[in-house]
């Protein structure tokens, strides 16, 4: 029982630390991002678009001062600073 318990407290942080290691990616990548309008992180593509507010944690970057985009190519979302809005 002990044995399961830990497997499933390492197997839970291994899984958050990815989240948020990809999660801080997808920021510094979108930061880095030159022009105006943000490139998508994960295919480079220009095409993208707002995204509607549909996850809870939406909330949390919109306070952190983040909205969320949609690449209108290979369809990832990802967020990007208020402040590159267009």
């Amino acid at each position: 029982m002990r044995i399961r318990y830990i497997c499933l407290v390492v197997f839970l942080a291994a899984m958050f630390s990815i989240a948020l290691v990809r999660t801080l990616k997808t920021l510094l990548l979108v930061y880095l991002s030159s022009g105006p309008k943000p490139i998508c992180p994960y295919c480079g593509a220009r095409r993208i678009r707002k995204s509607g507010a549909a996850l809870a944690s939406d909330r949390l970057y919109r306070f952190l001062g983040f909205c969320p985009y949609r690449c209108q190519s290979c369809f990832a979302r990802f967020y990007c600073p208020l402040a590159r809005q267009n």
